[in-house]
């Protein structure tokens, strides 16, 4: 092997080790629930995100599509402190006492200055969702993370 080519073996090694050592730092706990009857959720916003948030709410309902007034509800996370580069990890340590039993499929409104008091508005607030339902039958919820889009109501297109 000439000195030219193990030169770029070496030098795709370190890259390559480099990179597998990307992730959580040494030391840092994985965010994720453990203890019965918690929920665990990473909340993003997109980059371009430039307002100020006011209340986040995530919610559950017995259908899908989410509509109407939600069949459980954490309470509001006021101010939550979310942006572009800074996820959110929400945790509940307790979903039972607000009404998340059986089957629910999970909504999350983000209200930010300008948009709803208690309901989101169109293309200023921000929501996310899962389309498939999550089973609280009393274990741990650890959800796959969600990123936020502007709120667009299909009941006005």
């Amino acid at each position: 092997m000439t000195t030219k080519n193990l030169l770029a073996l070496s030098l795709s090694l370190c890259l390559a080790l480099s990179l597998a050592a990307c992730g959580e730092e040494e030391g840092e706990e994985p965010f994720e629930c453990t203890a019965a009857n918690s929920l665990c959720w990473v909340i993003s916003v997109p980059a371009d995100f430039a307002a100020t948030p006011v209340n986040l709410y995530v919610t559950g309902y017995d259908a899908f599509p989410p509509a109407g007034m939600p069949n459980a509800m954490f309470n509001a996370l006021p101010s939550p402190a979310i942006g572009p580069g800074q996820p959110l990890e929400f945790m509940a340590p307790d979903y039972g006492q607000f009404g998340f039993s059986g089957e629910k499929y999970l909504a999350i409104a983000l209200l930010v200055e300008g948009g709803g008091a208690m309901s989101p508005v169109e293309g200023v607030d921000w929501i996310g969702y899962m389309t498939t339902p999550v089973n609280f039958d009393g274990g741990a919820k650890n959800l796959p993370p969600v990123t936020l889009a502007v709120f667009d109501d299909p009941a006005t297109n």
